[in-house]
């Protein structure tokens, strides 16, 4: 019996090494809801994977707007970001997190979504 025969990666119009430099330009940058505490972040990890695959990790719906086929770059960056979406002023200050995750469209480079964890 041979190996597995390995399956191709799909080309695709944004590369890893340009997946990469996009979600680590969000990463420093920050969003409108977190601000990043550290400097320049590091890739821990980048994925192609279908919006599927990744609801499904998730255990989570998939949107109905989402083709699930759809390509995108996962890309899980270390530093250090805080959160700081306006709630009210008796709500305590949420922890800064060492993660984000920064979901890139692979044909057009659209960031999908950017968010924080543990």
């Amino acid at each position: 019996m041979g190996s597995p025969i390995p399956t191709p990666t799909p080309v695709t119009a944004i590369s890893l090494e340009e997946a990469k430099r996009l979600a680590i330009e969000t990463g420093s940058q920050g969003h409108p809801e977190l601000t990043p505490l550290s400097t320049t972040p590091r890739v821990l990890q980048a994925e192609l994977l279908t919006f599927k695959e990744i609801y499904d990790r998730q255990n989570t719906s998939m949107p109905r707007n989402e083709d699930p086929q759809t390509l995108v770059w996962y890309v899980q960056l270390e530093g250090l970001w805080q959160d700081v979406y306006p709630r009210p002023s008796t709500s305590p200050t949420s922890e800064p997190l060492p993660h984000l995750i920064v979901m890139i469209d692979a044909q057009t480079g659209f960031i999908y979504s950017v968010g924080m964890s543990k």
